[in-house]
């Protein structure tokens, strides 16, 4: 081991009503909820990838109409994903999941309750090549 190893990711996104996104996350996706600071509530995604859900008023970045961020989480079933999903009154991007173009993968993509685009994608070969 050395002192470069990485150990995972955090990524944050700014919310003007935080518990409404924590319940979108909590409820319908069903992301592991591990820790509430107040103002930033902490989900696992998967073993070292980690999503932030923090009040745009006290974080250390405010909230912008433009979201130019995509969470993209790559899971083994994807249709279950989509039934999940669905059956969380979600209104998705896609009727049915799709097939990449450029990348061997099948997907959908939806947006929170604050704009943010989440897309759940199966890879269909390592890595989609």
């Amino acid at each position: 081991m050395s002192e470069y190893d990485l150990e995972g990711t955090l990524t944050l996104f700014y919310y003007n009503d935080l518990e409404r996104a924590f319940n979108f996350y909590n409820n319908i996706v069903g992301f592991e909820f591990v820790a509430d600071f107040g103002y930033v509530k902490i989900f696992k995604v998967i073993e070292g990838a980690l999503l932030g859900l923090v009040d745009g008023q006290l974080g250390s970045h405010r909230t912008s109409p433009s979201k130019p961020v995509r969470l993209v989480v790559m899971v083994k079933d994807i249709d279950a994903w989509f039934s999940r999903i669905k059956a969380g009154g979600v209104e998705t991007l896609e009727d049915e999941p799709f097939i990449g173009k450029k990348m061997r993968l099948k997907g959908f993509t939806f947006d929170d309750p604050e704009g943010y685009t989440v897309e759940m994608c199966q890879y269909l070969t390592p890595y989609g090549l």
